[in-house]
């Protein structure tokens, strides 16, 4: 089991997919030569624009992973999900206290458009996506000795009087940047719950400490 920030993301909807189409992108094609490398059963790739119907996904299995880079075996994952995440999908409130509403920064997770910095999984082995437990929507509040109302460690609080939070805003807080997910992978006779994440770091953060 792997998981690799691929970094395959772009500035607007749709563009990964215009640069993977042609099977010629080099970044793309440098990340498919570690993979055939490495050659891990199970693939988490973070950073990976998702678009509805999974075709950025899609393309890079097919152009990049399936086709051998650099003297490489060629990879085939029959099995493929590209979840729904939080990235650019916007709340309508002011998350990150600028005065206005709109814009990254006021998404659920950071991002320009709905899927930007989305993550992708690729299996040699089936995934029961029935059984498939994802918490994209849960609010950080619902999440059992969550820290939202932490003490104020000498940064501003989240929450609270003089808080980076408003009261709406704290109620309503996703707890996932982008998504988790609960995975469950079919190998043998056993099954693999495969625990999905992608937080975002701490280094975009004021002193506010928010993904901290």
């Amino acid at each position: 089991i792997a998981s690799f920030n691929a970094a395959l993301t772009r500035d607007a909807p749709g563009a990964l997919i215009d640069d993977l189409r042609g099977g010629d992108d080099p970044h793309a094609m440098a990340i498919a030569e570690i993979i055939q490398s490495v050659r891990p059963d199970i693939l988490l790739i973070n950073e990976l624009d998702r678009d509805a119907a999974g075709a950025g996904a899609a393309l890079f299995s097919r152009l990049y992973l399936g086709v051998g880079q650099n003297g490489q075996d060629a990879i085939d994952y029959p099995h493929m999900l590209a979840p729904p995440v939080n990235t650019g999908v916007g709340s309508g409130q002011d998350l990150d206290g600028d005065g206005g509403i709109g814009g990254p920064g006021d998404a659920w997770g950071f991002g320009a458009f709905a899927g930007q910095y989305g993550m992708a999984i690729f299996s040699l082995w089936p995934v029961d996506t029935g059984a498939m437990r994802a918490f994209q929507t849960l609010p950080w509040r619902a999440m059992p000795g969550n820290l939202l109302d932490a003490p104020d460690p000498g940064g501003a609080p989240l929450t609270g009087p003089g808080g980076f939070y408003g009261a709406e805003a704290a109620e309503a807080l996703r707890l996932s940047s982008k998504t988790h997910l609960d995975l469950p992978v079919i190998v043998g006779d056993a099954v693999i719950h495969v625990l999905v994440a992608h937080p975002t770091p701490p280094g975009f953060d004021g002193r506010e400490d928010r993904n901290g």
